[in-house]
């Protein structure tokens, strides 16, 4: 797998394309990376975090609210905010 054990963070915005990143996320796992998806609100209304959370067997993260990341190189950008 060209991937396998790639971390990779897939940001979801609210377009039309937010139901491109579905398949994009499901590609990816395909191909052995570990994908943490970051959604904006305005990306919630077009697909459920659920979606996600349920492709990459991972949590779904708000990009503006949530500051407990567990992906530790977030972690340490946001705390220079």
């Amino acid at each position: 797998m060209i991937l396998k054990d790639k971390n990779i963070i897939l940001g979801v915005t609210g377009s039309i394309a937010a139901y491109k990143a579905c398949d994009i996320a499901s590609r990816l796992i395909k191909l052995g990376a570990n994908v943490h998806v970051l959604m904006t609100e305005n990306a919630k209304r077009f697909v459920s975090p659920l979606t996600f959370s349920s492709l990459t067997n991972h949590n779904v993260y708000d990009m503006w609210e949530d500051h407990e990341y567990k992906i530790e190189h977030i972690k340490e950008k946001l705390s220079l905010l």
